[in-house]
């Protein structure tokens, strides 16, 4: 994990890495700034599995079994500039989950062909195939 953090999130302060015996880690940032570039270069993956980062709540138990909640990166592709706000974004992404965060790309409209942005999703149910956005001019799917 060490060298994952300094090679990958080499671009701050190194945060203290806690490893807990049940198979998780908890990263202590030096700024809630750090944490959340963190989140907004994700995704992130691990020897080539998804690495899963949430933030931190006092009563987290960890629990494999019960790890319904996930955050997931939902692409939106086509989307016109016009819809690129912090609002639109977020009704949109509510399709699926609670959305917690855009990428950079995303939030600094550095590539525009598609908008990448993070959410709480609950696994155990079905995700939407598509979505439908009523705009003046028209749907737009």
């Amino acid at each position: 994990m060490e060298n994952f953090v300094e090679n990958v999130w080499n671009f701050f302060i190194k945060p203290k890495i806690l490893y807990h015996d049940d198979g998780y880690y908890i990263f202590r940032f030096d700024s809630e700034s750090d944490r959340e570039r963190v989140m907004q270069f994700g995704p992130y993956t691990f020897h080539n599995k998804p690495f899963i980062l949430k933030n931190w709540l006092i009563d987290f138990v960890f629990d494999p079994e019960r790890l319904t909640i996930v955050p997931l990166w939902v692409r939106i592709p086509s989307l016109s500039v016009g819809y690129w706000s912090t609002e639109a974004l977020s009704k949109l992404a509510s399709v699926v989950g609670k959305p917690m965060y855009t990428d950079l790309f995303t939030a600094e409209m550095d590539r525009i062909s598609y908008a990448i942005v993070l959410v709480d999703t609950d696994i155990s149910h079905p995700l939407p195939n598509g979505l439908e956005l009523y705009t003046p001019p028209g749907v737009i799917h």
